[in-house]
């Protein structure tokens, strides 16, 4: 089957999937673009209900095409120039899939003991992307998002993780101070990731196998209840003069010495 117009309903649809946080969340559906995210998106058991693939795609990308027609419950042929239209890159792969949100494969409320990183109202998606990757690659058990995150179906967070939304344990959670209160009552170490040379250097301490680290928002950290709720106050010694640390690089540093 081949789509040849912008103004095709399928199109439509998808440029607002990759736009639209709101008709994300409403139709349940985000677009992946790229043949290596398509592809992950593919061998990741995401559910892909439509697929759009160039010419050119097929023949630069063959094994991905594959991995993605195998799995997409339909398949469209489109021209580069649709492709252009829905590319949110630059020089767009010509490789789009249409996937049903990414659930929840945690329960915030039922969390098993591990080690895990939580963001509290982290705004950045490009931040949220490298954060999912940093825990991917150094073994994190989880995520745990507050319910003001960016979503992680944002093409920026998809691109930034490198798949690893598709595969990293994520907890959405309603109440993250409540939470925070809950997760200390059921023998978890909560550690409030702050800017104060007063609390507990992150260098010098020995971390359990039930252990939540929280990092906040960008630009206003963690809110004061979130911090009264947790156990700790964990911080980054620095040497020089900056007075905190990107969101995502204190997020990797403190993931580094919780899984080292």
């Amino acid at each position: 089957m081949e789509i040849s117009s912008r103004d095709n309903g399928l199109m439509k649809q998808a440029k607002k999937l990759l736009t639209d946080a709101t008709q994300r969340k409403k139709t349940g559906l985000f677009l992946v673009e790229g043949a290596r995210l398509c592809e992950d998106a593919a061998l990741s058991d995401m559910a892909i209900m439509t697929a759009f693939i160039t010419e050119d795609a097929k023949l630069k990308y063959p094994n991905q095409v594959k991995q993605i027609s195998q799995k997409a419950e339909a398949v469209y042929a489109i021209t580069d120039s649709l492709a252009s239209f829905l590319g949110d890159t630059q020089h767009p792969q010509g490789i789009f899939c249409v996937c049903k949100r990414i659930e929840a494969k945690l329960s915030w409320d039922a969390l098993p003991k591990g080690k895990y990183i939580a963001l509290e109202n982290m705004q950045d998606p490009g931040n949220l992307g490298t954060v999912i990757r940093t825990a991917e690659a150094f073994g994190a058990d989880g995520l745990l998002l507050s319910k003001g995150c960016c979503d992680v179906e944002n093409p920026k967070v998809l691109r930034g993780s490198m798949g690893g939304a598709f595969r990293l344990p994520i907890a959405f959670v309603p109440d993250f101070s409540e939470a925070l209160k809950q997760w200390g009552d059921e023998g978890f170490e909560t550690y409030a990731c702050v800017a104060d040379e007063k609390a507990t250097s992150l260098s010098s301490h020995p971390f359990s196998r039930a252990s939540i680290c929280v990092i906040g928002n960008e630009a206003n950290g963690l809110t004061d209840e979130s911090i009264h709720a947790c156990k700790t106050l964990l911080t980054i010694p620095m040497k020089g003069r900056a007075e905190s640390l990107n969101a995502a690089v204190a997020a990797s540093v403190v993931l580094w010495e919780l899984l080292k």
